[in-house]
């Protein structure tokens, strides 16, 4: 099951809109294996953040009630206030972009409800309102009633290096980038370099001198990605992701930048450097370990699920034995209550009488006293 924008993907794809509160619906009633609701819809409506992120701003949008394209910024009644909003941000992000010591010339503006880059652009900071207003906000299906845009500083990007893990474990990793396209266009325009190309421009930038230094350029920024692995299991309020991919931005300078953290089966790293062959053609995890991970995990739970309901079931067992015990306890206190209270009415009947006459049936009663 994927989600899209309506008429835009193929049949199957359930709309963004419907697809988060459909997932949260299933999750009330059953285990959901995969994906984790909480961080696919933070990753898709770009809400997450993280301390290797580049400086970033967010804009919370919503749309004005009665109007089909009309939009306001959160805080604010009208239109106008995305001017006012997107001036705001550009200085802070200027600010901190300054401090980070990456240039202000473009920033990069990130879409929510978009993949695969389709809606992410290098924008001049004088041009994003605009931007906005002409070119993301009246596009937006009409079903979906907010939005959030990220505003965040432009990398002088190098190469990405995209890590996959599998039930908290790193496992295969690979470098794919994509090229800068013009100002304005998606970046999807300019195409990706691949492996091959990838270590190319990270030996032409100095950051390796071969395929050895590559390999010790991913290792050091192995903690990186288990720190965006800690982060999302936080987000997930504790869950550990059953996949997620980390995508790191290294830089000029040889830094790495969080771009994204994928959670889609799609996402698996392909193509990748096998070291017995040389060739890339390694796909680590694949796409039938990732299938017999989530059924293992079913297997997992459902073994869980049996246990707690023997162990529920053994409980009550126990339970009922104990109330009939009291409750047999309580019988013979109430019968041996009651005979008492009979000896002590028949003396009573016959005070007066002889001894002898009436110690033969106190003695009779007493015998049959039920203890």
């Amino acid at each position: 099951m994927m989600h899209s924008w309506h008429k835009d993907y193929d049949k199957e794809c359930v709309p963004a809109w419907d697809f988060y509160p459909v997932l949260e619906d299933v999750k009330a009633r059953h285990e959901l294996l995969y994906p984790s609701a909480r961080l696919d819809q933070l990753h898709s409506e770009k809400r997450y953040w993280s301390s290797l992120m580049p400086p970033t701003q967010f804009i919370h949008f919503t749309r004005t009630p009665g109007s089909k394209a009309g939009w306001h910024v959160e805080g604010c009644s009208d239109i106008s206030g995305v001017d006012r909003a997107v001036a705001n941000a550009i200085g802070r992000l200027k600010k901190d972009t300054v401090a980070a010591g990456l240039p202000v010339k473009d920033f990069m503006v990130k879409q929510g409800l978009s993949w695969g880059g389709d809606d992410v652009a290098r924008v001049a900071p004088d041009c994003i309102a605009k931007h906005l207003k002409q070119k993301v906000l009246p596009k937006v299906a009409s079903e979906a009633q907010t939005l959030t845009v990220l505003l965040q500083a432009k990398v002088e990007l190098v190469a990405e290096l995209r890590w996959a893990t599998l039930n908290g474990e790193l496992r295969g990793r690979g470098w794919r980038t994509f090229q800068q396209a013009p100002r304005g266009k998606s970046i999807k325009d300019a195409g990706m370099k691949g492996e091959v190309e990838s270590r190319q421009a990270i030996i032409a930038a100095g950051l390796a001198t071969d395929t050895q230094g590559v390999v010790a350029l991913e290792e050091s920024l192995r903690g990186k990605v288990e720190q965006v692995l800690a982060e999302a299991t936080a987000d997930a309020d504790g869950e550990l992701p059953h996949y997620l991919r980390v995508d790191l931005l290294v830089d000029r300078q040889g830094r790495a930048w969080l771009g994204e953290r994928e959670s889609w089966g799609a996402d698996l790293v392909k193509a990748t450097l096998n070291t017995n062959t040389g060739a890339f053609t390694r796909q680590d995890p694949s796409k039938s370990e990732v299938a017999a991970s989530i059924a293992a995990r079913a297997a997992r739970s459902l073994s869980s699920q049996a246990q707690k309901l023997r162990q529920h079931d053994a409980e009550q067992r126990s339970q009922s034995r104990a109330r009939a015990h009291t409750s047999r306890k309580l019988c013979g206190k109430k019968v041996e209550k009651a005979l008492t209270k009979a000896i002590t009415t028949l003396r009573k009947q016959q005070r007066g009488v002889g001894k002898r006459k009436i110690s033969e049936p106190v003695r009779s009663l007493t015998r049959r006293r039920i203890k």
